[in-house]
Formats: structure tokens, C-alpha cells, sequence
């Protein structure tokens, strides 16, 4: 019951967080127009993937060790404080070095954006860090609140830099940086209140969640390549306006994998106190539900997003209005794949290298054939991404899949496809919720 709630607190959050990102990515796309679009998905997508490079799995050793009792949260997250200053620094010592490269290579010589991100990342890589620790904590009252608080400051300052003063996307980027530095610093208080913490770094724990972490750190990496290296491939191929137009199709699809980034957040810190035997069955119950549902979600965006993205993006946007439908098999892959590598990573034993391998020959395909497909349907860039997305993450499922029968002897039926008892436990919940509605 406590992990059904937790879910469905998380997931309100997620819908309302969902709905919120729409609107920033709707005045966003409108006032600044594809091309800026392009550069601005560009600069995140880059503050994204430096932040995973150089996280080294802290945040999911956090998790781990806090359920599983091995490390004593206070120092974990001491750690995490410390450990994100130092390697923000020099990360952001690597970006001041490599700006005029990163600059003219991604964000059409804008050196200055460069300088920006440097100034930030230190702050997103604790807070995004320190977001991980808290879902180990089971303080999801925070995580909620960190969710849902960086976009509802970024709707404000965006309302006001681009409506009221017609600003530019330099003053999008701005209005970002600052949302993250409040979101930052209200997360760093919330913790702060709760543990007393204190700027100290404890080796031991470190040690024994680098165990962990480093192999976590790899699965990220991976799982970053496959989710990431197209936009970087798209913008070699083509231009800033294509790359807008195509982080309009990831603000489209994301509105079908928001259902299994809700349960995955709690099903993290919950399969990681769990037995293995336990881990397998509430793994394989949750994998096919998640499936289910992210196949209800598909089709409806499948019906509706055209029009949705003519009505509220313009027709500046049509490109995508009709392109996004190439990437939704693939979504459907890969929620069902986040859910299954949970089983290998939260295991008493971990086996990270499975997932790692899945990814990484995803990583590898998805690479390939958007090369190939890019000269393929060369008047269709969008497309031929969409194909090599559905095929990798096809690959992707196809290998976990076969690993977890093979380990587990659960039936493939039992993790992939829905039950009966599902849809008896959907209407008892539903009954539930009506009646403690009602009172």
C-alpha cells in the first residue's frame, strides 16, 4: 500500500511537473522560434551529460548503500557535498579550456554560453546528486517539491524575460541558471536542516560507494550515449533548426516516458532492501504494468500530439508535428528496458554489467545506423532518427529480456505482458481512491 502511494504521489508530481515543462517549452519554442530552440536544447543537453560524466554513480551508490545499511547517510551525503565542489570545479575548469572548441562545435561559436554553463554545473551536480540521496532517504516529500520547484521558476522568469520584456535566448538561458541555483539552494537547506551536515569528506564511505558507484558510473555513461549521441549526430548532419525541431519531439515523447521515470524513482529505493527472489518478482510485476500503461500513453499521443503541437507550437513546428511518431516504438522499448535493469543493479549482488552491455550495444547501433539512415532518408532527418531509436532500444530490450528469464526462470509472459490479478489490483486501488475521495 505504502509503495502504491508513494508512487502515486510521485507520478501526481511527475503529471504536474509534465504539465509545467509544456508550458516553458511552448513559450520557449514560440518566442525564440526552431533555430534558438536548437541552441538552447543543445547547451542542457551538454550540462546533462557533463554532469553524468563526472557524477561516478554517487548518487545511485547513495541509494544502495543507505537501504541496504552500509554506509551511514550522513557521511553519504557529506560525500556527495564535497565531493560535487571538487569535481565541479575541474569540470568546469575543463569547459573555461575547451570553450572556443565546444562553442563552435554545438552552440554556433557562442563562447559566452559556454562560460555559463562553467558557472552552473558545480550547482547542478550537487543538487542533482543530493536529489538521488534524498529518494534513498524515502523523503520523496522532498524530491516532490525539488521536482516540480526548478520548472515552476523557470515558467516565472521566462514569462517575464521573453513576454513582458521580449527577451532572447540568452534570456531563456539566464532565466534557467537561476531557476537551478533556487532550486539548488532549497534542496542543499532542506538537507541541511534534516542532517546538520558538515563540509567533511569521509574516505571509508567513499571507498565502499566508489565500489558501486563505478560500475553504476559506467551504466549512466552508456545509457547516457544511447539516449543523447543523436541530437549530437543530428546537428553534424544538419543545422540548429533541425535540432529545435527535434527537442520538440523529445518534449512529446517525454510525455510517455514520464510514466516509467514516476515508478522507477520509487522502485529504486524499494527493490534495494528487498531479498533477490523478492527483486525478481516485484520486478517482473512492475515491468509488464509499466509496459500496459506507457502502451496506453503511446497511443494516445499517437492520435493526439500532431494536432497538439500545431495548436500550441505553430506551424514553425509542423516538421515535427509530423515526424514524432517514428520515435514511439522506441519509447515503449525503453521504458519497459529502465524498469527491467533495475532487477541487475538492486540485486544483493549486483550484476551492473549486464545492463552496461545492453546499453552499450545500443549505444554502438543507435550510432550506426543514425549515420546510416541520416544518408538514407537524408530528406528526412527526423525519421531516419526515429528508426534507428526504435531499432537500438528493440536490441536493448531484446538482451535484457532473454538475461533476466535466463537468470530469474520467470516466464516472459510474467514480466512483458498484463494479468488478470493486474487489472483486479487497478480496480480495488481505484475503489480505494474513490471512496477515501469521497469522504
Amino acid at each position: 500500500m505504502k509503495f502504491f502511494k508513494t508512487i502515486l504521489s510521485v507520478f501526481s508530481f511527475q503529471v504536474l511537473e509534465k504539465i509545467v515543462r509544456q508550458f516553458n517549452s511552448i513559450i520557449l519554442a514560440r518566442w525564440v522560434g526552431p533555430s534558438s530552440l536548437g541552441v538552447y536544447t543543445l547547451f542542457f543537453t551538454l550540462a546533462q551529460n557533463i554532469f553524468i560524466f563526472f557524477e561516478f554513480g554517487l548518487g545511485a551508490a547513495g541509494i544502495y548503500n543507505i537501504r541496504r545499511k552500509k554506509s551511514i547517510q550522513i557521511k553519504v551525503i557529506e560525500n556527495t557535498i564535497s565531493f560535487s565542489i571538487i569535481i565541479g570545479f575541474f569540470s568546469s575548469l575543463a569547459l573555461f579550456i575547451f570553450r572556443d572548441y565546444l562553442s563552435n562545435s554545438l552552440l554556433e561559436g557562442n563562447s559566452f554560453y559556454i562560460l555559463l554553463l562553467a558557472l552552473v554545473l558545480p550547482v547542478i551536480m550537487i543538487s542533482s546528486i543530493l536529489s538521488i540521496i534524498v529518494r534513498g532517504l524515502f523523503r520523496f516529500d522532498i524530491f516532490n517539491t525539488y521536482l516540480i520547484l526548478k520548472p515552476i521558476c523557470f515558467l516565472i522568469l521566462i514569462s517575464i524575460m521573453l513576454i513582458v520584456f521580449n527577451g532572447n535566448i540568452l534570456s531563456a538561458i539566464y532565466s534557467q541558471i537561476l531557476s537551478i541555483f533556487i532550486a539548488g539552494g532549497w534542496i542543499f537547506y532542506k538537507i541541511y536542516k534534516l542532517e546538520k551536515i558538515k563540509l567533511r569528506f569521509h574516505f571509508n564511505t567513499f571507498l565502499v560507494n566508489l565500489k558501486y558507484g563505478i560500475k553504476q558510473h559506467i551504466l549512466k555513461i552508456s545509457l547516457m550515449i544511447l539516449s543523447s549521441v543523436q541530437i549530437y549526430i543530428l546537428r553534424y548532419f544538419t543545422d540548429s533548426n533541425i535540432v529545435g525541431q527535434y527537442g520538440i519531439v523529445l518534449s512529446i515523447i517525454g510525455m510517455i516516458s514520464f510514466i516509467k521515470m514516476s515508478i522507477s524513482l520509487v522502485l529504486t529505493p524499494k527493490v534495494s532492501e528487498l531479498t533477490d527472489n523478492n527483486v525478481h518478482n516485484t520486478i517482473a510485476k512492475v515491468t509488464r504494468n509499466t509496459l500496459f500503461l506507457t502502451i496506453i500513453a503511446s497511443v494516445l499521443i499517437y492520435l493526439l500530439g500532431s494536432f497538439y503541437v500545431s495548436l500550441f507550437y505553430g506551424d514553425k513546428f509542423n516538421y515535427a508535428a509530423e515526424n514524432f511518431y517514428w520515435f514511439i516504438p522506441g519509447v515503449i522499448f525503453h521504458s519497459s528496458c529502465v524498469i527491467l535493469h533495475r532487477d541487475f543493479t538492486s540485486r544483493e549482488t549486483p550484476k551492473q554489467f549486464i545492463p552496461i552491455l545492453a546499453y552499450s550495444i545500443g549505444a554502438i547501433v543507435i550510432s550506426i545506423l543514425s549515420f546510416i539512415f541520416l544518408n538514407v532518408f537524408n530528406d528526412n532527418a527526423l525519421k531516419a532518427l526515429g528508426l534507428a531509436y526504435n531499432f537500438s532500444h528493440l536490441i536493448c530490450l531484446l538482451i535484457l529480456s532473454f538475461i533476466f528469464k535466463f537468470d530469474t526462470g520467470i516466464s516472459i509472459f510474467d514480466f512483458l505482458l498484463i494479468k488478470k490479478s493486474d487489472f483486479i489490483y487497478y480496480k480495488n486501488k481505484f475503489i480505494f481512491i474513490f471512496h477515501k475521495l469521497k469522504k
